[in-house]
């Protein structure tokens, strides 16, 4: 009698398209570590697709993305990669379409204000 093994259960976690598995190929910005993740620089209520649509995305290792000097966590941090962010777009497409898209203009905030 031949015994066939049986099937693992299939986990249903789904990665989101845009946003793949770190590969070893993905190196840290900060840090030059290996599998980094890839970070959207605005986040939150539709901004998040803009950030990948305008390409304003930056690799982080898993310490520099989501630990006590992530941009997650530190607020300073957070403001310089969104302040890096907006030169970049600014060079590209202008100041007057970035306000338009994102709303508030980040050069001229310091880290205390929300």
């Amino acid at each position: 009698m031949l015994v066939q093994p049986i099937p693992k259960p299939k986990l249903c976690k789904h990665r989101a398209k845009n946003n793949p598995r770190p590969t070893a190929s993905r190196i840290c910005a900060v840090c030059g570590r290996p599998y980094a993740e890839r970070h959207e620089i605005f986040f939150g209520t539709g901004q998040r697709q803009l950030s990948i649509k305008y390409g304003l995305q930056i690799d982080l290792c898993a310490e520099h993305h989501r630990g006590v000097d992530g941009p997650h966590h530190n607020r300073k941090v957070d403001l310089k990669y969104k302040r890096e962010a907006q030169k970049k777009f600014e060079s590209i497409y202008g100041h007057e379409l970035f306000m338009k898209i994102f709303g508030r203009n980040y050069l001229c905030m310091t880290a205390d204000k929300t």
